[in-house]
């Protein structure tokens, strides 16, 4: 990691506004645990940078490294400034986005009623919108999504297998395969809850393999089944993906620590 700081640090020379080379390092540094220095390089992207744009760049990796380090409130905190950003100028989807990471990071911290306010401040904000209406019906079919995962922590089942039936129906006309992957992603979650272990291996093998929290809970899965082995390759896979600025791959190594 020290050789990889080092190469980010050099592009730097070359382009001090390098916003990859910022979050790359910050990335590194939170690997490490190195987490407050992390976030003094993000400073720096911040404190210079040059548009609203990069500004965000530095909220969100600095929201993700809080919560690598298991600082869920200071990371909404983040993500706030990072919203009122977006206010600033109307930016309707920035601004339904941070919403729906809020919401995302009150999931994992188990505030299901403060998540599922997030998820339709995001969808009132579109529908509110002077936007296309093919760009509503988009974040009409993702409500189904957020929907059915707040009724999964509720272990609410039949209502989230309903959301996910719902959502699955949306996607067939919207012939959206990235969303078949989140709707894979939905129902593998329904069977590790329940306990349907070859059923959550089907799904999350169809679910998005670039997202480690799916290589995370197909760790949960073989561990579930009684199969060590699987459990320790894909759990070793999970902490071995390295995303730069990933918030899934926070979540999970936060979750791992705990």
């Amino acid at each position: 990691m020290a050789s990889s700081i080092e190469y980010y640090r050099q592009a730097l020379k070359l382009n001090p506004h390098f916003v990859p080379s910022h979050t790359g390092i910050a990335t590194n540094l939170n690997l490490l645990g190195r987490h407050a220095e992390a976030r003094e390089q993000l400073l720096v992207l911040y404190e210079n940078a040059r548009n609203d744009g990069e500004r965000r760049a530095a909220h969100f990796a600095t929201a993700v490294s809080y919560v690598d380090e298991g600082r869920f409130e200071e990371a909404l905190s983040e993500l706030d400034k990072q919203f009122a950003l977006a206010q600033k100028i109307n930016d309707v989807v920035g601004m339904a986005s941070d919403l729906i990471i809020m919401g995302n990071i009150l999931l994992e911290i188990e505030a299901v009623t403060e998540a599922n306010e997030k998820y339709q401040q995001a969808m009132d904000i579109f529908e509110a919108s002077d936007l296309a209406e093919n760009v509503k019906n988009n974040s009409r079919r993702l409500y189904s999504l957020y929907s059915g995962r707040i009724a999964v922590a509720n272990r609410d089942f039949e209502t989230a297998r309903k959301f996910a039936d719902q959502f699955r129906e949306k996607i067939i006309l919207a012939e959206n395969p990235f969303e078949m992957r989140l709707c894979h992603e939905l129902r593998g979650m329904i069977a590790l809850e329940t306990g349907d272990y070859d059923g959550a291996i089907s799904e999350l093998n169809q679910a998005d393999q670039q997202n480690p929290y799916n290589l995370y809970r197909l760790a949960l899965t073989y561990n579930g089944k009684g199969e060590p082995d699987n459990y320790d390759k894909y759990l070793k896979m999970a902490l071995d993906y390295n995303g730069v600025s990933d918030l899934n791959f926070a979540f999970i190594r936060n979750k791992h620590k705990s």
